[in-house]
């Protein structure tokens, strides 16, 4: 609990201190806008640059080891990634500073969806992050369609995604 108080006073803080929207350089990482450009290392140690799944829609999450809701959300996401539509990715940003201690995470629950790690909040100010687990929803021309902080389960990321009519149908 006291780590997710200072994570969250962390967050607060940057806030406070100039991390707000009209300071972001480039486009709001809000609906209808582009969604931010990044380069982040998966838990490998693998480069993985955002702009190289244009093309693709994305559910992009991001969540830390020390809030009980995204360690919640993660056995919902690893069910959707297990039945990912055709045209659809997952990818999830993990922003705490101990990376050893995520990848152990990871690999104790046995979870196979990918994690890019941020262990210095680049991310935080590009996306505007108030708060965790957050969820964007991208289609595939690089547009943020959906924006939702707080825990989802699969039958709601789903729903969502039919909702922009983005799933393949049977021909």
């Amino acid at each position: 609990m006291k780590k997710v108080f200072c994570f969250l006073l962390i967050l607060l803080l940057m806030l406070i201190t100039g991390c707000t929207p009209s300071q972001v350089s480039g486009p709001a990482p809000f609906e209808n806008s582009p969604a931010p450009d990044f380069e982040l290392k998966d838990l490998k140690g693998n480069p993985v640059r955002f702009s190289d799944y244009k093309g693709k829609n994305i559910f992009l999450n991001f969540w830390s080891i020390n809030c009980p809701y995204c360690l919640k959300e993660l056995d919902e996401l690893q069910s959707f990634f297990n039945e990912l539509p055709e045209n659809t990715l997952l990818i999830t940003v993990n922003l705490d500073k101990d990376v050893e201690k995520v990848k152990a995470y990871i690999n104790e629950k046995g979870y196979t969806f990918p994690v890019l790690s941020d262990p210095r909040g680049e991310t935080i100010k590009k996306y505007s992050i108030r708060g965790i687990p957050l969820n964007i929803f991208i289609d595939c021309s690089g547009t943020i369609k959906t924006r939702i902080e707080g825990a989802l389960t699969k039958s709601y990321i789903i729903d969502l995604i039919k909702s922009y009519d983005v799933i393949k149908k049977p021909a």
